[in-house]
């Protein structure tokens, strides 16, 4: 899993864009990797991120962490799923 923290200086990066560019085509491939967005201050989410949902941090940690562990949680899951077929 690659969890992507989208700050102003995240997303403006272009190292941090050429990471997750390449989860998302490995993701788009084979499904082998999940990308869990985390919002942790206001910016311009990036438009291939936009429609994923992400896990909010900007005014609960705690929450945010949790919805990062129920992701985290349910991919494991489906990954387990997968290799018993």
């Amino acid at each position: 899993a690659l969890i992507l923290f989208l700050s102003n200086s995240s997303v403006a990066s272009n190292w941090v864009r050429k990471e997750w560019s390449s989860a998302l085509a490995r993701q788009l491939s084979s499904r082998s990797i999940l990308i869990l967005p985390a919002l942790i201050e206001e910016c311009e989410i990036p438009p291939l991120l936009a429609d994923v949902k992400f896990a909010d941090f900007r005014e609960n940690y705690s929450a945010g962490l949790r919805q990062i562990g129920d992701a985290l949680n349910k991919f494991t899951n489906s990954s387990e799923l997968e290799k018993e077929k």
